[in-house]
């Protein structure tokens, strides 16, 4: 089956930017998705960096605040 022609060049370039900006959609946000794993990676490496330099927050565990370095809730860190 054959494709029916454009009109005039301004069909065919809005068509060709609709389907360029659907590209540029998907890899943007694929991008964040990328960048928010990373960024969530670095939290996780900053914990446990933490956890094995603070005896406190190693028999606590890693679910409260600390108000001195801002990762768990006791103030003798």
């Amino acid at each position: 089956m054959l494709r029916k022609p454009y009109s005039d060049s301004s069909e065919f370039i809005s068509l060709y930017k609709a389907r360029n900006d659907d590209r540029i959609k998907a890899i943007n946000e694929k991008y964040e998705m990328i960048l928010n794993n990373l960024q969530m990676y670095q939290i996780f490496d900053l914990l446990e960096k933490h956890e094995s330099e603070c005896n406190i927050c190693f028999e606590v565990g890693t679910t409260f605040k600390c108000l001195k370095c801002a990762f768990h809730s006791h103030s003798d860190c």
